[in-house]
């Protein structure tokens, strides 16, 4: 039970984690690289799109990676989101 509280309360944290994350990542890009020039509406809408996109592959690669290669997982996190990141620039 104990474990259960544990890992919920850890799962929720990391929520936050990524909210904050999400939010300051959206307010840095729209200020720097959107140049405030679109409506943050538009922005947003893409915003989320991408990242979330992104998150979503991100994970299901390093998943299916770590599953066939084996080793460390944070190796293939760190080249999954490396390759990402230019896939991602162009979109």
């Amino acid at each position: 039970m104990i474990i259960l509280l544990v890992l919920f309360i850890s799962g929720i944290i990391c929520c936050y984690g990524r909210i904050i994350s999400a939010t300051m990542s959206y307010n840095f890009n729209h200020r720097f690289v959107f140049k405030k020039k679109h409506r943050k509406k538009d922005t947003l809408y893409r915003f989320l799109i991408v990242s979330t996109s992104q998150m979503l592959i991100s994970a299901f690669i390093v998943a299916n990676l770590h599953r066939m290669i084996g080793g460390k997982e944070v190796l293939s996190k760190i080249s999954t989101d490396f390759l990402l990141f230019f896939m991602f620039y162009y979109f």
